[in-house]
């Protein structure tokens, strides 16, 4: 296999990673079946298809692919966080900003347990008061009545 075919070949397998063979044509076109790369080879003087696997094109990235999964496992973990905190995010988002959209709905909470506590903290004491004024009015009324 060329260089040339070789670098197209992995270029390729990037755009499709559930892919594991495709089937390449002499004018390096590549197709998922081999009956598809048989019909467009009829059209060309070389007639030739070959079979090109995934790991005969990606051998040096197997090792990325390894430290890559800690990435997988971090994005996993924020996933989860960000779905107990109510979120949703396309599965193809960056680790950047699903941690911004995480920090985004922590602060939200955060803000919006601070209202609720400021505004229950006002109604409290309206209400206490309230409250409050109730027995002494019910209190009189019931001296008054004795």
């Amino acid at each position: 296999m060329t260089d040339e075919r070789k670098h197209k070949m992995q270029l390729i397998f990037k755009q499709h990673p559930n892919v594991e063979e495709f089937h390449v044509t002499s004018d390096d076109q590549a197709f998922f079946n081999a009956s598809d790369a048989k019909n467009h080879a009829k059209s060309l003087g070389n007639k030739e298809v070959d079979a090109i696997k995934r790991r005969d094109v990606l051998k040096v990235e197997s090792t990325e692919s390894k430290v890559e999964s800690t990435g997988d496992d971090e994005r996993i973990a924020l996933m989860a966080k960000l779905e107990a905190l109510g979120g949703k995010a396309a599965k193809n988002i960056g680790l950047d900003k699903l941690k911004e959209k995480i920090s985004e709905l922590e602060a939200g909470k955060v803000e919006s347990t601070k209202s609720k506590v400021e505004s229950t903290g006002g109604d409290e004491s309206g209400a206490d008061a309230d409250k409050g004024g109730n027995p002494d009015e019910s209190g009189a009324g019931e001296g008054a009545g004795e």
